[in-house]
């Protein structure tokens, strides 16, 4: 009987040692499965994070700001965003000097709105809008050349030409929340009735998109209606939970 328990100790002991060895031979089978998925992650991560920069910064993804419409000029940027879009800029040149009688008219265009939205940020405005007449007339459709044109133009304090190119940005997209924005930020003497009806209807082209919401908030505070004004906070509350703090903080403000 003791020797049948000792049998029986052994092999299970065997087993154990079985089951730990395949365990070891598994996690050397799939470990390099793990990292090439972690590599995947970073890669992807690090591409969504260039797509966000190939945006034009003006609108702020529901974060509160007291200028909420106001473009970055170059002199505002810190030594690292400058660089980095001093980077940027070096980058589409490079690609620029690159091209051939084959390349195609979509690579033209990336290459020249990267390089016209970094000399925006580095508040080299003439070189920015020299960028962009380089592809404007083979890209009549693309809305963000025009709305890289309103931005420059803007900042220039070439208002006109500002308000034409936002013209034919918002003739190609008439429901970007950015475009819409943009469109009263340059109409800033309109009556308060005027700019409260071109607000209401941006909400309702962007399908009460964040930063309109916002901005129309700070809109009816600043004309002293501070009950619709929190109205429009706790709005912002339910369409960006993130965002709940800063919007509790603003709406706690406003009923001191």
């Amino acid at each position: 009987m003791d020797q049948n328990n000792d049998n029986y100790q052994n092999t299970n002991s065997n087993n154990d040692q079985n089951r730990d060895r395949d365990k070891k031979s598994n996690v050397g089978k799939y470990l390099p499965l793990v990292i090439l998925a972690l590599l995947a992650g970073f890669y992807f991560m690090s591409k969504a994070n260039k797509d966000k920069e190939d945006q034009i910064p003006t609108l702020n993804n529901g974060v509160v700001s007291t200028q909420q419409n106001e473009t970055k000029k170059g002199v505002n940027l810190t030594p690292e965003e400058r660089k980095a879009q001093e980077e940027r800029a070096t980058e589409a040149e490079n690609t620029i000097k690159g091209f051939t009688a084959t390349s195609t008219t979509e690579d033209r265009y990336n290459a020249y709105i990267k390089l016209a939205g970094a000399k925006y940020r580095l508040g080299e405005h003439t070189a920015s809008i020299a960028a962009l007449d380089k592809i404007r007339d083979e890209n009549p459709n693309k809305a963000r050349i025009w709305t890289q044109y309103t931005l420059t133009y803007n900042d220039m304090g070439e208002t006109d030409k500002a308000r034409e190119s936002l013209k034919k940005a918002l003739e190609l997209d008439a429901t970007n929340p950015q475009h819409l924005l943009l469109n009263i930020q340059l109409n800033p003497d309109q009556s308060k009735e005027a700019l409260d009806k071109m607000y209401v209807e941006a909400l309702q082209k962007s399908d009460n998109y964040i930063d309109v919401v916002i901005a129309y908030a700070q809109f009816q505070e600043k004309n002293g209606d501070k009950v619709k004004a929190v109205e429009y906070w706790n709005k912002a509350k339910t369409i960006n939970a993130s965002g709940a703090a800063q919007y509790d903080a603003e709406i706690s403000r406003l009923q001191k």
